[in-house]
C-alpha cells in the first residue's frame, strides 16, 4: 500500500469515527421511543450497516486492506466528537 493510500485511509477512518458518533447518537434517541423487538432489530441492522459501509468504503480506497491502526482511529474520532455531538443534539430536544 502506498503512502498516499495509507494517509487517505487514516483520514477516512478518523472521519468515519466522527460520522459513527453522530449516527449512534441519533440511533440512541430513536431506540428509546420504540418497542423492544424494534430496538433489537434496529440495533442489529444499524451495526451491520455501519460495518458494511466501512468495509465497502475501504475496499474502494485501498482494496480492503484493514490495519489495526484504522480501528484505533475510528475509536479516537468517536471519542473526540462524542461530547460535542451530545451537546449539539441536546439543543434540538424538546423541553418539557
Amino acid at each position: 500500500m502506498s503512502l498516499k493510500t495509507q494517509i487517505i485511509s487514516i483520514f477516512f477512518s478518523g472521519l468515519y469515527g466522527v460520522l459513527l458518533s453522530f449516527l449512534i447518537t441519533i440511533n440512541y434517541k430513536f431506540l428509546f421511543q420504540s418497542k423492544k423487538t424494534i430496538k433489537i432489530i434496529g440495533n442489529i441492522l444499524f451495526s451491520l450497516d455501519m460495518a458494511l459501509l466501512y468495509f465497502i468504503s475501504m475496499k474502494k480506497i485501498n482494496n480492503a486492506m484493514i490495519h489495526p491502526l484504522f480501528y484505533l482511529l475510528i475509536f479516537l474520532g468517536y471519542l473526540l466528537t462524542y461530547r460535542k455531538i451530545q451537546k449539539i443534539m441536546s439543543r434540538f430536544q424538546k423541553s418539557p
